[in-house]
């Protein structure tokens, strides 16, 4: 977990209206997995606020094989504090019920759509807003083609979110900012109304 002094130099660094997502610890996703979760929450969220109005939407991404426990998740909720966009990456297929999304929906907290190899999203949107990983890219190199992009674009305009925070993997060539850059030029072509907000 960086230091609180870490993400005031990232406020620092960074120009007005840029927002700075946070990934949650793995001591809270992976080890203990949302059981007994205050004080490590409480944690993060002191140090995170060092961003100001920096300071974007927090990420829970959980392991692959961590099955659906609604109960779990229930009594984690709770501990979000007031004012944390939570964003909650299940990686476990068994998570995508009605029950898990009222939970997320009731709390503010969204259902992250995440485009990987061999899976099929849904447009989901809970909270009122939604958060996109993007991993999966082309076949044979790292990327989106600008086809898939495209429709991306299409999809991303028909969501029922007030906001929409969309994020590339990392890779060595530098695919993700293009793709970043490609997707926010395709947004923007022939609006008639606001569109959702991209980050």
């Amino acid at each position: 977990l960086p230091s609180a002094d870490a993400f005031a130099r990232w406020r620092a660094e960074t120009p007005e209206g840029f927002a700075v997502a946070v990934k949650a610890s793995r001591f809270i996703t992976h080890i203990r997995r949302m059981r007994d979760c205050r004080d490590p929450v409480e944690l993060l969220w002191t140090r995170a606020r060092a961003l100001g109005s920096r300071l974007g939407p927090v990420l829970f991404q959980f392991p692959p094989r961590f099955p659906a426990d609604l109960e779990r998740l229930r009594a984690f909720l709770p501990v979000l504090p007031r004012g944390m966009r939570a964003a909650f990456e299940f990686r476990d297929p068994s998570w995508e019920t009605d029950e898990v999304l009222e939970a997320l929906d009731g709390a503010g907290a969204a259902f992250v759509l995440a485009d990987r190899p061999g899976a099929r999203v849904r447009d989901i949107v809970t909270g009122g807003w939604t958060y996109i990983r993007f991993h999966q890219g082309q076949t044979a190199a790292p990327g989106y083609t600008r086809t898939k992009l495209r429709r991306w674009a299409d999809r991303i305009r028909g969501l029922p979110a007030a906001d929409v925070f969309a994020y590339f993997n990392n890779d060595t060539g530098g695919a993700a900012v293009r793709d970043a850059l490609t997707l926010t030029e395709l947004l923007s072509e022939g609006r008639t109304a606001a569109p959702p907000r991209t980050r």
